[in-house]
């Protein structure tokens, strides 16, 4: 059986090395915006580098706000690591795409 050009280009080892160094980037810049933004305070809680003004808000508004902008940073953090761990799974999987394509279409 002889390969198909359309396996070949998804299965290709430069284009799956290449996908893994982008999710990487990608990951590795979600981490540098989100995860330098919060500092940790004496107490060991996480906060945002903001000032409280209470001309524009009460301090229950803050913590609420503050509360929403750590759950987000968090998460895009979370999702940074994660795109870190695939983009560098791919990059691993690239080194064997050929054979296991090729066991693949041996079948």
């Amino acid at each position: 059986m002889t390969p198909c050009p359309i396996d070949m280009i998804f299965f290709s080892s430069e284009i799956l090395n290449s996908f893994g160094l982008l999710l990487d980037i990608a990951g590795a810049i979600l981490i540098l915006l989100y995860s330098t933004s919060l500092k940790v305070s004496e107490n060991g809680q996480e906060i945002i580098k903001e000032e409280f003004d209470p001309e524009k808000e009460t301090m229950e508004e803050f913590k609420k706000r503050e509360l929403r902008l750590i759950v987000k940073y968090n998460s895009r953090t979370k999702l940074g690591i994660g795109l870190l761990i695939s983009g560098f799974s791919l990059q691993l999987l690239s080194n064997w795409s050929e054979r296991i394509l090729n066991f693949l279409l041996s079948l």
